[in-house]
């Protein structure tokens, strides 16, 4: 079994594959300030609740954008389940043209993602992935990564607003009853809310006539559901898609050990 992780600024997402298929995933807070010995104890934890021996683990592959993580995970994977894990990068071997300037800025979630996008669902695609930031990579339909767009997230968004307004107050991320709030509360929800749809309709749009096709439009991440549910476009929902690509780039780069 391979195991496979996504560490992101705000969740991570822990999963184990077997012949192509995510046998059981995890999310949970990226911890920020973890050793080597608390990582790799969760992680033995998370498997005795699935019944999955750890020894059935053979190899690891690992997508991180948080600094400092990356090492305690290598000295986790190493002591608890006695294997070496890949770790992404920009250099790896994708399958597919990368046309940004620096090949080696893409972050390696945003690999992983295109790459299963374009293997899975195909080509023209774009991937929508809501986490703390709302990420948009676009995959032509010649297969090429031709890049994206990186915005704040919606708790990005409601944390700098609550920062940076003195007189407004944190409240629930939720869909508010209507768009027009009758209070100070609903109308922070529908900024927030409607904000962020209206956010990532119009930038669809938008690379939509860059295009001059359409795309086939596939979203996953921790707040993913709020656009299958009110974007006016439809998506593919898939909350394994970074896992998926992390298998697919394991088995194109499971040479390249760090």
């Amino acid at each position: 079994m391979l195991l496979a992780i996504d560490v992101g600024n705000t969740q991570t997402v822990i999963g184990v594959i077997k012949n192509d298929k995510v046998v059981t995933s995890w999310r949970i807070y990226t911890p920020k300030i973890k050793t080597g010995d608390e990582i790799g104890l969760m992680l033995v934890k998370l498997m005795e609740i699935e019944k999955i021996s750890l020894n059935d683990i053979n190899d690891a592959i690992a997508c991180c954008v948080v600094p400092g993580v990356e090492d305690q995970l290598i000295k986790a994977c190493r002591r608890y389940f006695d294997v070496d894990v890949l770790l992404v990068t920009g250099e790896f071997e994708t399958g597919m043209e990368i046309l940004y300037k620096r090949p080696v800025d893409v972050g390696a979630d945003r690999i992983a993602n295109a790459v299963a996008a374009k293997e899975i669902y195909g080509v023209p695609c774009v991937v929508v992935d809501m986490g703390t930031a709302t990420t948009f990579d676009v995959i032509s339909s010649k297969g090429e990564y031709l890049g994206g767009v990186i915005a704040p997230g919606m708790e990005v968004s409601a944390k700098a607003l609550f920062r940076s307004a003195a007189k407004l107050f944190d409240v629930e991320l939720k869909k508010p009853p209507s768009v027009i709030g009758n209070n100070t509360v609903r109308s922070i929800q529908s900024g927030i809310f409607w904000g962020v749809i209206g956010q990532v309709d119009y930038i669809l749009r938008k690379i939509e006539d860059q295009l001059k096709e359409k795309p086939i439009l596939i979203t996953t991440g921790g707040l993913s559901r709020i656009i299958v549910e009110n974007s006016s476009y439809k998506f593919i929902h898939d909350l394994d898609l970074t896992l998926k690509g992390l298998e697919i780039l394991y088995e194109k780069n499971k040479g390249k050990k760090q």
